[in-house]
Protein backbone atom coordinates (compact mmCIF):
# COMPACT_ATOMS: atom_id res chain seq x y z
CA UNK A 1 0.00 0.00 0.00
CA UNK A 2 1.06 3.72 -0.63
CA UNK A 3 1.90 5.66 2.25
CA UNK A 4 -0.58 8.97 2.43
CA UNK A 5 2.44 10.77 2.22
CA UNK A 6 3.24 9.67 -1.30
CA UNK A 7 0.15 9.15 -2.40
CA UNK A 8 -0.52 10.95 -6.06
CA UNK A 9 -4.25 11.92 -6.32
CA UNK A 10 -5.86 14.52 -8.69
CA UNK A 11 -8.49 17.26 -8.63
CA UNK A 12 -12.49 16.74 -10.33
CA UNK A 13 -11.37 19.98 -12.89
CA UNK A 14 -7.86 18.15 -14.05
CA UNK A 15 -7.37 16.77 -17.62
CA UNK A 16 -7.28 13.21 -17.94
CA UNK A 17 -3.89 13.51 -19.77
CA UNK A 18 -2.58 14.44 -16.04
CA UNK A 19 -4.73 11.54 -14.40
CA UNK A 20 -3.08 8.82 -17.58
CA UNK A 21 0.50 10.39 -16.70
CA UNK A 22 0.11 9.51 -13.01
CA UNK A 23 -0.84 5.87 -13.53
CA UNK A 24 1.99 5.51 -16.05
CA UNK A 25 4.80 6.73 -13.99
CA UNK A 26 3.57 5.40 -10.62
CA UNK A 27 2.32 1.85 -12.32
CA UNK A 28 -1.06 2.57 -10.64
CA UNK A 29 -4.53 1.05 -11.90
CA UNK A 30 -6.23 3.73 -9.78
CA UNK A 31 -6.37 7.32 -8.93
CA UNK A 32 -8.48 8.55 -6.22
CA UNK A 33 -10.32 11.98 -7.01
CA UNK A 34 -10.17 14.55 -4.05
CA UNK A 35 -11.79 18.01 -3.86
CA UNK A 36 -12.12 19.68 -0.36
CA UNK A 37 -9.12 17.61 1.01
CA UNK A 38 -11.76 14.46 0.63
CA UNK A 39 -11.80 11.88 -1.54
CA UNK A 40 -15.10 12.17 -4.07
CA UNK A 41 -14.35 9.54 -6.43
CA UNK A 42 -11.76 7.15 -7.89
CA UNK A 43 -10.27 6.76 -11.60
CA UNK A 44 -9.17 3.37 -13.01
CA UNK A 45 -7.23 2.90 -15.95
CA UNK A 46 -9.71 0.12 -17.77
CA UNK A 47 -12.39 3.14 -17.28
CA UNK A 48 -10.23 6.12 -18.44
CA UNK A 49 -9.08 4.17 -21.43
CA UNK A 50 -12.69 2.71 -22.28
CA UNK A 51 -13.63 6.67 -22.19
CA UNK A 52 -10.81 7.62 -23.94
CA UNK A 53 -11.84 4.81 -26.97
CA UNK A 54 -15.80 6.14 -26.72
CA UNK A 55 -14.28 9.65 -27.48
CA UNK A 56 -12.48 8.61 -30.34
CA UNK A 57 -14.99 6.63 -31.91
CA UNK A 58 -17.23 9.48 -31.74
CA UNK A 59 -14.80 11.63 -33.48
CA UNK A 60 -14.12 13.98 -30.70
Amino acid sequence: MTPLAKLKWVSPSDDLTKVLAIMTEEDASQVPVVQDNKVVGLISRERLLSFIDLQANLGK
